[in-house]
């Protein structure tokens, strides 16, 4: 018979076998063949003798013919590998459970093929992994794993620089590229490419967006881009250089041109506005900050200005100072100080104070306070917070004048209780410092202060601001004090000559209203008896010259 597997060789059946006289006979114990490794036949004889010793031999026939081919798992397809450096290598030994029908050994060859393809984006490099198995028998078993590669997978940009804000007068130059690398999973020479810049304008000229884009690119062709975002803004205001203070003399009607052309124009400039408008002037007889702002109840705020062009002029000559704030709980929370250049101060609104005209009852109303304050001499009522001060109206006031306060100001030296104390220079920065009383006692809002110097009526300070704004907003401004002083002297004519006849005539007294046409156009002038000079006697005639004064209120 015909088996698969020497391993499926069982013992055969004997035949019974009798001789010529009817007897059973036994065989000897069977011959068997040697057993091939593979293929082949096996044998078993069986020699049957009868009791004359006369043998017939049985012999029976297995014919071992392996057909089945050998079988083991496949490995699993591969997919996802990027770059075709990472293909595993080939190996027997990926095939682990290698079986026969036979049982015995199995020979496990492995062989590659492709399809050409460039491993690149929608054209895949695939490699055919055949695994052939074999068994003695020559039977085989072709096992297929496929291993896909497609590099999709984009080269990393490094290198770009950070997103920033600058000004205007500081773009940076471009990166070159030399300074921006790039790396890639498969390429190990990715192109770095600039693609330039897109700008994006904001609100003016000099505020504006750069977008700078950077692309990488590896040998499939997959490529990155990475931006760098330039926030251009102009914050940077202009500069301005006022002209130089100036002494104008009134004219002789009292009118002084004080256009530009006299009094000199700014010199100006900015770093990105190249179209930059000339400066507008505005003037005022005063020196002073505008900057509206809320008292707060820690260190409190300051609000500094400076006073020029009085060279030689003392720090008590002041004529007035006016001084704005609002407040919505009462101005007994509110103190505010006037600080000269030297550092005395004194206390122009005070003291804190509670309850009666210190509060306001209705936080939801404001009330805004105008006080002119004047030297001592002027003889006006001294501010008070506990008093009553009718708001929204100009009203004129001595300072309050305390030499003590709960505040503690760094730039103050000491006290003085009227402008009159004040020594020092009129020239310089002066300081208006001002705290709330508690964070929890409603609002103050310093609004203005402007301090004008003392001066005869006849001189005039006129303080101008210049001011030039360029195309994003930002401002400066810039101060020109001009003086004009009155040194134009009035006029009179002189009184008429009188004749005395005789030797013992009556010599008049002097008499101011014989000068009767005094005039000065900035003025009234006043009249004055100077003296008489002596007697000049020529001849029979005695001569007296009498000389009267016209003088201005500027001394003129």
């Amino acid at each position: 018979s015909t088996v698969a597997c020497a391993a499926d060789i069982v013992t055969p059946t004997v035949p019974v076998v009798t001789d010529n006289c009817g007897n059973a006979l036994t065989p000897a114990a069977a011959v068997i063949s040697a057993t091939p490794a593979c293929e082949g036949t096996v044998t078993y004889t069986y020699t049957f003798t009868d009791c004359e010793g006369t043998a017939h031999d049985w012999v029976y026939t297995y014919s071992i013919d392996d057909t089945i081919a050998p079988t083991a798992t496949v490995p699993a397809n591969i997919i996802g590998i990027q770059c075709k450096a990472d293909i595993p290598i080939a190996k027997i030994t990926d095939i682990t459970d290698e079986t026969d029908n036979c049982s015995g050994s199995v020979t496990v060859t492995v062989n590659d093929t492709n399809d050409e393809g460039s491993g690149c984006k929608g054209s895949p490099y695939i490699v055919t992994r055949t695994y052939t198995l074999r068994d003695c028998a020559g039977n085989l078993t072709n096992l297929v794993q496929t291993i896909t590669v497609e590099d999709t997978i984009a080269p990393l940009l490094s290198g770009i620089p950070a997103n920033t804000t600058v000004e205007c007068d500081f773009v940076p130059t471009v990166e070159i590229e030399a300074n921006i690398s790039a790396t890639d999973n498969c390429d190990t020479a990715p192109i770095v490419t600039y693609l330039g810049e897109e700008r994006i304008d904001g609100n003016c000229p000099s505020s504006y967006t750069l977008t700078r884009t950077w692309t990488a690119t590896d040998a499939c062709g997959n490529s990155s881009t990475k931006s760098q975002i330039i926030k251009v803004q102009d914050t940077t205001p202009p500069t301005i250089t006022p002209p130089q203070n100036i002494i104008l003399s009134s004219g002789a009607n009292c009118v002084t041109d004080i256009s530009p052309t006299i009094t000199g124009n700014p010199t100006y400039n900015d770093i990105c506005d190249s179209n930059l408008e000339p400066p507008t002037y505005t003037d005022t007889n005063c020196f002073g900050n505008s900057d509206n702002q809320e008292v707060n109840a820690g260190n409190g705020n300051y609000f500094p200005f400076t006073v020029s062009g009085f060279d030689g002029i003392s720090a008590s000559s002041i004529e007035k100072i006016a001084l704005a704030f609002e407040t919505n709980q009462g101005k007994g929370r509110a103190e505010f100080t006037l600080i000269a250049p030297n550092g005395q101060g004194i206390i122009l609104v005070g003291p804190y104070c509670t309850g009666g005209a210190c509060d306001d009852a209705n936080s939801n109303t404001k009330e805004l306070y105008l006080p002119i304050f004047y030297p001592n001499s002027s003889a006006y009522v001294k501010w008070n917070n506990n008093n009553f001060v009718q708001n929204g109206v100009s009203q004129n006031f001595t300072p309050y004048g305390a030499t003590t306060s709960t505040n503690t100001i760094p730039e103050l030296t000491s006290y003085v209780s009227s402008f009159e104390n004040f020594s020092g220079t009129m020239n310089g920065t002066w300081l208006i410092y001002s705290r709330k009383q508690a964070s929890v006692n409603g609002s103050i809002e310093f609004k203005s202060v402007c301090l004008t110097p003392a001066s005869c009526p006849g001189d005039k300070i006129i303080s101008r601001t210049w001011t030039v704004t360029d195309a994003c907003g930002n401002t400066a401004t810039a101060n020109q004090t001009i003086k004009i002083e009155d040194t134009t002297a009035p006029t009179a004519s002189n009184p008429a000559a009188i004749t005395l006849s005789g030797c013992n005539g009556t010599f008049p007294a002097a008499d101011i209203a014989l000068v009767t046409d005094e005039a000065d156009a900035c003025s009234t002038p006043v009249v004055a008896f100077v003296g008489d000079s002596a007697p000049a006697l020529v001849g029979c005639t005695e001569t007296t010259i009498r000389t009267y004064s016209v003088t201005d209120a500027c001394g003129n």
